[in-house]
């Protein structure tokens, strides 16, 4: 009995040794990461024709786990509230999402205060609500997000981010032709690493 309890115990610490990670983008490490944006904005360009503000709310986060060194899969979230007076529009969206860091530091006593560029692809599924006070339109559509950016280490678990993305974007309300568009974004956020 007590030879299983031994090999037990070296077991599980020799499986704790061989998935360690020394590195927030190596395999077994999982980032947390997005960015949320307020924006207020007023004047003739954006109020309407009663003289109401425009606000916008967005928030981009995300989730991936890294299977292979420098290549994470996940799952991207995307909020956004647009409203104006009593007319407001929701699009809430999710989807994959994959993102490869193809440089990380030479040495782990490096990682604090490197910085690590990165690019990444997501398809997410939309779902936008449009009230008007009396009534609710409802369209369903697509983005396909591709971006690059720069990850600023801080310390081994965490960093800021700069990343530029365009988007194409589709949607379709029901007995209406899809609408298209696309966007061009620059974001600064957070990205967490749990090792």
């Amino acid at each position: 009995m007590k030879t299983m309890i031994v090999s037990f115990i070296y077991l599980l610490g020799m499986n704790c040794y061989l998935t360690a990670q020394n590195y927030p983008t190596d395999a077994g490490s999982m980032m947390f990461g997005g960015d949320v944006s307020w924006t207020s904005a007023k004047g003739d360009l954006y109020e309407n024709s009663t003289g109401e503000k425009m606000v916008t709310f967005e928030m981009d986060p995300s989730f991936s786990y890294f299977f292979i060194p420098g290549l994470a899969a996940g799952v991207n979230v995307l909020v956004e509230k647009v409203s104006q007076g009593d007319v407001s529009n929701t699009t809430l969206g999710i989807g994959p999402r994959l993102t490869w860091f193809p440089i990380r530091p030479d040495k782990r006593a490096m990682i604090e205060g490197a910085t690590m560029p990165y690019v990444g692809a997501a398809y997410i599924l939309l779902k936008n609500v449009k009230d008007a006070g009396s009534n609710e339109v409802e369209a369903t559509g697509s983005m396909i997000k591709l971006g690059a950016g720069v990850l600023y280490l801080m310390a081994n678990n965490f960093g800021f981010y700069g990343e530029l993305s365009y988007s194409m974007d589709e949607l379709k309300r029901e007995n209406l032709d899809a609408q298209s568009g696309n966007q061009f974004r620059f974001a600064i956020g957070l990205k967490v690493f749990y090792l």
